[in-house]
């Protein structure tokens, strides 16, 4: 178990990554690794690791200072076949029916904030870390030892029939690779219990101890604030933008060499407006650090020794130390019209924090002009340059631009969240709704606003659409700010959907409590209701 916790970067972060598209799995809350069934068989991932495999390292001057970090590099064997592995079962061994790769979900996003690391483990759920740090690219080793330049790691998906067993009852698994030079990073067991693949954590011990906290009256001991949004989605559902907030710093930490690590669960439950559950989901993120072992001296190819000792950690900055902490999660998930209740949850094993925000989907005529709710956002980035563009530390080290570590045609780390885009520029939903204007000691927030238009004349070309954005002064009513009426025109649309990104000068507002309202029109006269959304400047 210990060698299996102390997982790479990339392999940490993305053990939920298992569950997508499954229609039974298992998830326990002591290990990132989730083995799942799929058609009657047990798919279990496996990262093969040289044994040398190294992480980040600080690097020392002559006189033992720390001067530098090395390069983040975790090889991986690549290249294997289903006859080098071998999977027992409650020790008895198990054909191998079926091999494939994955390559994880993880990687560096570039935001107006800074950089910042951006993992998911579900299919529409996304974690996120401190901006300021990132892991730098990482080598991979193929089996006969060259290195080979890449920028993700990748799952060996190992599959198997089960033997017949009983509905709820776990089993031990054991993985291994021929050959003295290999490390196999897999899960120990599964159990045999089925739930969706965006709810992980269903059934666990630590998902039923988050039901109760949902319910529980005593006060929170850790801070959290959400937003929880709904756009337009399919012709029958809204979907519902949800954001949440937690200070890294409040997190139950554990030091791993010069590291913090920690690990956190998230619960959502959707309430109907009498108390009944409609939808639930949850997700579950790992420190990165679990595998960054700060103790003697490693060998890095191309870098030569590296020594570590405890007092190299002394020169680390906070910002490297809590890279590995996640302090945001956002997601996803489709409803029907109707008024929610929800409630979210999120402990780090030890101190708990709730939220409830409540969530209207509207039940718009799709034969008429409509807005949607409108999305708050703090962060936000060029599309193109986060997800398409060259790393800069990566071409230092390998100086060959025809790699690309960014995986081509993704525009996010879930393969089923989709980003809200408005001309390019994609909007990450603030789950704290209070913006900051510019004071001494510190940056202001910039704060982006996302709605959508629908308009059904729109695609044909038998109508044009202006907006309207105000600020208005939530305890005297006044307009602060008016954009006036606005051609929807220049923005890029999907069909009769308008994706439309406004900032807001935040620096114009006294400190306050206001509401940003919306109104659209056409010009076949209709016109539609204000859509409002709240927040305060400080």
């Amino acid at each position: 178990m210990e060698r299996m916790r102390r997982l790479g970067v990339l392999l940490v972060l993305s053990g939920g990554l298992l569950t997508l598209s499954t229609q039974a799995s298992s998830a326990q809350n002591d290990s990132p690794f989730d083995i799942r069934l799929e058609a009657r068989e047990v798919l279990v991932p496996v990262l093969v690791a040289h044994h040398d495999a190294v992480a980040a390292k600080p690097t020392l001057d002559k006189n033992g200072k720390v001067q530098g970090i090395s390069a983040r590099i975790r090889p991986e064997f690549t290249g294997l076949g289903a006859s080098d592995f071998h999977i027992l079962e409650d020790g008895v061994e198990q054909q191998v029916q079926n091999l494939r790769v994955e390559q994880m979900h993880a990687w560096e996003v570039p935001d107006n904030l800074g950089e910042h690391l951006e993992y998911s483990g579900t299919p529409k759920g996304m974690w996120a870390g401190p901006e300021d740090w990132v892991p730098d690219p990482m080598l991979r080793e193929d089996r006969k030892g060259k290195i080979v330049w890449g920028g993700n790691l990748h799952w060996y998906l190992v599959s198997y029939v089960p033997p017949p067993s009983a509905e709820g009852s776990c089993h031990r698994i054991k993985v291994t690779v021929g050959g003295p030079e290999a490390t196999v990073y897999a899960r120990d067991e599964y159990c045999n219990t089925q739930h969706s693949p965006s709810d992980p954590l269903k059934g666990t011990k630590v998902g039923e101890r988050m039901e109760e906290e949902a319910a529980s009256s005593q006060k929170a001991k850790l801070q959290l604030v959400a937003q929880a949004v709904p756009t337009f989605g399919s012709d029958s559902t809204g979907r519902a933008n949800i954001a949440v907030e937690f200070p890294w710093s409040s997190l139950r930490t554990y030091l791993n060499g010069c590291f913090l690590e920690a690990n956190v669960d998230l619960l959502g439950l959707v309430y109907n407006q009498d108390g009944t559950l409609a939808t639930r989901f949850s997700d579950f993120a790992y420190s990165p650090t679990k595998a960054l072992d700060y103790k003697g001296s490693v060998k890095v190819p191309g870098w030569g020794t590296v020594e570590t000792t405890p007092d190299s950690c002394k020169e680390f900055s906070e910002e490297w130390r809590r890279f590995g902490l996640p302090n945001r999660y956002e997601t996803q998930i489709d409803l029907p019209p109707g008024s929610y209740n929800l409630r979210i949850v999120v402990t780090d094993g030890e101190k708990f924090g709730r939220a409830e925000v409540p969530l209207t989907v509207g039940d718009h005529d799709r034969n008429s002009l409509a807005v949607s709710g409108i999305v708050l956002s703090k962060r936000f980035t060029n599309m193109a340059a986060a997800w398409l563009q060259h790393s800069h530390d990566y071409l230092r080290l390998v100086d060959k631009p025809e790699f690309d570590i960014y995986p081509r045609g993704e525009t996010s780390t879930a393969p089923d969240y989709a980003p809200l885009v408005s001309n390019g520029i994609g909007l990450m939903p603030a789950g704290d709704t209070r913006f900051r204007k510019n004071g001494p000691g510190h940056k202001g927030d910039r704060m982006m606003t996302y709605f959508e238009v629908y308009e059904p004349l729109f695609a044909a070309g038998e109508a044009k659409v202006q907006f309207q954005i105000r600020v208005v002064d939530a305890k005297t009513g006044r307009v602060e700010l008016n954009s006036g009426l606005r051609s929807a025109e220049s923005y890029a649309h999907s069909g009769n959907l308008i994706p439309i990104g406004w900032e807001i000068p935040v620096d114009k507002l006294a400190k306050g409590a206001y509401r940003v309202e919306v109104q659209a029109s056409d010009s076949a006269g209709e016109q539609t209701a204000w859509r409002t959304a709240s927040f305060t400047v400080e």
